[in-house]
């Protein structure tokens, strides 16, 4: 006996009627993967904007504070520049006008031939 031979009959009626509710079923759960890849999708773009939003957020605050440390390094350094100009100017108080007006000259012709004061 070969396989086709223990199976029964079935009614036409009956295989079309079983062939429509496969076709049924099918459609059934491709709406419903649809429906589920739908839902995954919009729970990854919402993913996808939340972490964008939070590395905005961590960039604005990352480059909020390099501008507080730039100014407060900036603020330093004029400290330093005025004290240290302060301290120059000191230097020069007991040296009468004349002597102050001949070293201005020296500097002034040293730097127009190129040469650095120091």
């Amino acid at each position: 006996m070969g396989a086709h031979e223990d199976r029964e009959e079935v009614p036409p009626e009956r295989g079309l009627a079983a062939l429509i509710e496969v076709e049924r079923r099918i459609e059934r759960d491709l709406a419903e993967a649809g429906a589920e890849a739908e839902r995954i999708v919009a729970a990854a773009r919402d993913e996808v904007l939340h972490r964008k939003e939070a590395a905005e957020g961590e960039l604005l605050a990352a480059v909020d504070a390099l501008r507080e440390r730039i100014l407060r390094e900036c603020e330093e350094s004029v400290r330093v520049i005025d004290a240290q100009a302060s301290s120059e100017a000191a230097r020069f108080e007991g040296v009468d006008d004349r002597r102050v007006e001949v070293l201005g000259r020296f500097v002034a012709e040293r730097l127009g031939r190129g040469g650095v004061a120091g």
